[in-house]
Order: C-alpha cells, then structure tokens, then sequence
C-alpha cells in the first residue's frame, strides 16, 4: 500500500458480515521454539512449518503440527471487500495470497479495476481444476501476464 502496510488477524469469507469464526494457528512462542530446534538440528519435513502455520480446516492432515500445537482463536469474518474498506484500502502493489485452497476465492473477489495491483501471487496447488482456470481466465481478461513458479502463480500487470 502507498500509505504504509496494514495488518488484521481476519477470514476471508463469501460471506463476511463482521462475525466472528475460528481459526486454528500456531502461537508465536511455539513457533520461536520450533525456530530454534530447526537451527540445532534441521528436519526439512517440520521446519517448512515453523514459520506460522495457519489454517480454517479442522482435518488438515498437512498440517499435522495444528494437532499437536495449535490453538483456536476466533477472528472476524469478512468479504474481501469489507476488509479493504475497513481500512480505507485505495492502491495495492503487491497481493498475495495464501489461503490453503481458499486463494483462488479470495482472489476472485478483488477488484482488478480499482487496485490493479503491478504483481499477484497466489497459491494454486490446492485450487480444482475449475477453479484454477477461473482465476486464470480472470486474469488474463484484466491484462495480467501469468507465470508458474513452483505451486504458485504470478501474475504481472504489464
């Protein structure tokens, strides 16, 4: 953002409304732990996910460290338009998301025409086929230049 970064602790919903819903994570001082056993004694396979797991599906098996040490918080739920309202959001550079199969709805949502934001990334992975090609061929109709990086797509505003 222009004006500086801003941060909520929210879902990102289709519905929003301003309720509250739970969200499953991995407290900060779990995380702290978990950083400094990877730097005595690295397990690739854990380590990937000392950085702050987060996660809205109670049976995500990919996340197995939410079973052993997450914990529950309720955030409010909102459309992703009501949270860039809330915070009187006018220019996006740089929009990313990562939202364990939730990105390509997310995304959806975003007004291309009043942020166009230069570059999107988004985690696709976990998107259907479906729906991977929505946000492909919503993309692509906004003028975006796509890219395959990993798991990830980027798309560049030319």
């Amino acid at each position: 953002l222009r004006n500086g970064l801003k941060f909520e602790n929210a879902a990102i919903t289709l519905e929003g409304g301003g309720g509250l819903m739970p969200i499953k994570r991995v407290p900060l001082s779990v995380v702290a732990e978990m950083e400094a056993a990877c730097a005595s004694d690295p397990d690739p396979g854990m380590c990937r996910y000392a950085i702050g797991v987060g996660t809205l599906k109670d049976d995500d098996k990919s996340h197995y460290i939410l079973k052993e040490k997450g914990v529950v918080e309720m955030v409010r739920s909102l459309t992703l338009s009501e949270l860039l309202a809330a915070h009187a959001v006018s220019y996006i550079d740089l929009f990313q998301v990562d939202a364990e199969g939730f990105d390509g709805e997310i995304l959806l949502q975003l007004d291309l025409t009043a942020y166009h934001p230069m570059l999107i990334q988004i985690e696709c992975d976990h998107l259907s086929a479906p729906l991977l090609r929505s946000v492909i061929d919503f993309l692509a109709h906004a003028g975006y230049r796509l890219r395959s990086y990993g798991g990830d797509l980027l798309a560049i505003l030319p």
